[in-house]
Order: C-alpha cells, then sequence, then structure tokens
C-alpha cells in the first residue's frame, strides 16, 4: 500500500511521518507569515508616530505665526508656508486638532 504526497510515492508505513513533516512545514510557515506581520506592525506604528509628532510640530508652528500676527491680516497660504505644507493641509490639520478653520481658530484667540 503506498500514498501520494507531493507528487510522490511512499510506502504506507512512512505516511504517518511524512504527514507530519507536512503539518510541521506549514505550521513553520504560518509562523513565520505571524512574524512578519507583527515586524510590520510595528514598523508601521513607529512611523504613524513619526508623522503625527511631524504634523504636532508643523501646528505649533503656524499656531505661533497666527499668535505672532494676529494684529495683521494674513492668509491661509501664508499659515500654509509657515509649516511647509499645502493649504488642504493646513485646513485639514486645523479642522482634526480644533475642530475648525484656521480663521475660525484665529478670531476665536484674538
Amino acid at each position: 500500500m503506498t500514498a501520494e504526497i507531493n507528487n510522490r510515492c511512499i510506502p504506507a508505513t512512512e505516511v504517518g511521518v511524512c504527514e507530519n513533516l507536512i503539518r510541521i512545514e506549514e505550521t513553520d510557515s504560518t509562523v513565520r507569515l505571524w512574524l512578519i506581520l507583527i515586524s510590520n506592525m510595528s514598523l508601521h506604528a513607529e512611523e504613524s508616530a513619526k508623522r503625527s509628532r511631524l504634523q504636532q510640530e508643523r501646528l505649533q508652528v503656524m499656531l505661533s505665526f497666527i499668535h505672532q500676527r494676529f494684529t495683521e491680516p494674513i492668509s491661509l497660504q501664508e499659515i500654509a508656508d509657515t509649516a511647509h505644507v499645502s493649504v488642504s493641509e493646513c485646513a485639514r490639520s486645523f479642522k482634526k486638532h480644533y475642530d475648525c478653520t484656521p480663521k475660525e481658530y484665529r478670531k476665536n484667540h484674538k
């Protein structure tokens, strides 16, 4: 009696051993995949933290600019330029962190 495993004919006495080896290989592959996933998750978390710090730094630059020039008319473009971001990123940051536009923030903090 023989069985076919991985396209090879194996005597019946060795079938159980081969099946166990295949399970071990599958388990090993699964463990490797999990390790890759966990590694990528930690890299993603580190990148996310870096982005968050950078966003906070840029927001602080924009806030400083607004507070330093609160008596002068300033445009959204000028605020964005101080932090080297686009106008849309400037507006998005204010909306995310202060739930208002830079113009509204300025009006409320005069």
